[in-house]
């Protein structure tokens, strides 16, 4: 595929990540689905849409993340994330990973769910994009089959990892 049908199929099929969702939930945490074997796992802002279309966000610092995290401490992280967010989080790369979800069927008995839970389906095939100054290109399509995988997907994402 070249070049320019990338860019067509990136422009049909972006919308702004950051402002279509109908109900956007934020926070600041690290990636799940992945053992927490290194640094990398740790906090990041993300957030999540479940309403009127499905997908995640996770906000990476431009450039060198582990640089980045090695010279920020983990407080001055939350901090920082939470200063960006007043400006939008503009000045960071962002990643928006779509992949349907579904409300799960309500438990009999005790549950400690909470309300707003959402499971991913598996198997999805998972489309990633990334803000530009243009809007969103498609970096990358996979299957993907479980949680973790869906862990790894990200975490391979925002490091560049192929």
């Amino acid at each position: 595929m070249n070049s320019r049908s990338v860019s067509k199929q990136a422009i049909e099929d972006s919308v702004d990540y950051c402002t279509v969702c109908d109900s956007l939930f934020r926070w600041q945490g690290g990636i799940q689905g992945i053992d927490k074997v290194s640094d990398s796992t740790k906090i990041f802002p993300f957030a999540e849409c479940h309403t009127n279309r499905f997908y995640d966000l996770i906000w990476v610092p431009k450039g060198d993340i582990l640089r980045f995290k090695d010279s920020v401490g983990q407080d001055s992280l939350h901090g920082l994330y939470d200063k960006a967010e007043k400006n939008n989080l503009k000045d960071f790369d962002c990643y928006s990973f779509v992949i349907p979800k579904t409300k799960p069927k309500p438990q009999k008995g005790d549950c400690d769910c909470e309300g707003d839970d959402f499971d991913y389906v598996f198997p999805s095939n998972v489309k990633v994009f990334k803000r530009s100054d243009n809007g969103w290109l498609l970096v990358k399509a996979k299957n993907i089959k479980t949680f973790e995988e869906l862990g790894r997907l990200k975490l391979n994402t925002i490091f560049h990892i192929e």
